[in-house]
């Protein structure tokens, strides 16, 4: 499609005036911080003189800050927490008080008389 000069100029006029409609919109509030300058004592004397003559009438703000100290507390509180023992063989011994942690009890086999039978199961035959 061929866009006609006169169309072109137009949309492009247009675009031109929504862009800085947007910008004039986002750039209304002033972002500058504002900065407070201290004034020369040969002004703050001036200033006087217009007061003594009956001019304008000044109020003045004053602003105090007060520093309150808040005292710690001397004691210590102690948080106890409980951590759960783990069994990693799921034998029912505790990793810290099992002999091989990793090696489940009831694959460990004991026989001492070599009858094929694990003397643990021999106990409840008696």
């Amino acid at each position: 499609m061929k866009m006609k000069k006169g169309t072109f100029i137009f949309l492009g006029m247009i675009a031109l005036v929504i862009g800085f409609g947007f910008a004039r919109i986002v750039l209304k509030n002033d972002l500058s911080a504002p900065v407070a300058l201290a004034d020369d004592e040969d002004d703050e004397s001036e200033d006087d003189d217009d007061d003594e003559d009956g001019g304008e009438s000044k109020t003045e703000t004053v602003v105090t800050y007060k520093t309150i100290y808040v005292k710690l507390p001397d004691t210590m509180a102690e948080k106890i927490i409980q951590v759960p023992l783990h069994d990693s063989d799921s034998d029912g011994i505790y990793d810290g008080e099992d002999q091989y942690p990793f090696v489940n009890k009831f694959f460990v086999v004991e026989d001492k008389n070599l009858n094929g039978i694990n003397d643990e199961y021999e106990k409840f035959g008696r």
